[in-house]
């Protein structure tokens, strides 16, 4: 389980594509402590092995008129439309990513794809 946030969001996103890439799809559990308590959702389900849509990172800003700076978030998207909003220095988010394999299909009584060549000929 890892700890979320600006600095490790590169982290996840490389996790995530290192399972992508071996062919497989990534499930995340999302974790409000190192204890393993299970976050809840837009909907108010558990975030456990859910499978991501997208994830959004939005940097910290700086206002001039206040001199303050916004702190960065994320939000990550579930394939359900389901999603969680968290904020930099503010909420503490830990996770824990899931290989899926994916599954391999294939197609019985497909006949391969015939090619012809058809040549006009012109008899004059």
């Amino acid at each position: 389980m890892s700890s979320l946030n600006s600095v490790s969001y590169s982290t996840l996103t490389t996790e995530i594509n290192n399972v992508l890439n071996s062919g497989a799809l990534t499930k995340i559990t999302l974790h409000s402590d190192n204890l393993g308590t299970i976050m809840i959702d837009s909907d108010g389900n558990n975030i456990e092995n859910k499978i991501i849509r997208k994830i959004d990172y939005t940097h910290p800003q700086f206002d001039s008129d206040s001199n303050q700076v916004a702190n960065g978030f994320t939000i990550i998207t579930f394939n359900d439309d389901t999603f969680l909003k968290f904020i930099d220095n503010e909420d503490t988010v830990w996770f824990s990513l899931t290989a899926v394999p994916i599954p391999t299909r294939f197609f019985n009584n497909i006949s391969p794809i015939q090619t012809t060549t058809s040549v006009e000929t012109n008899n004059e």
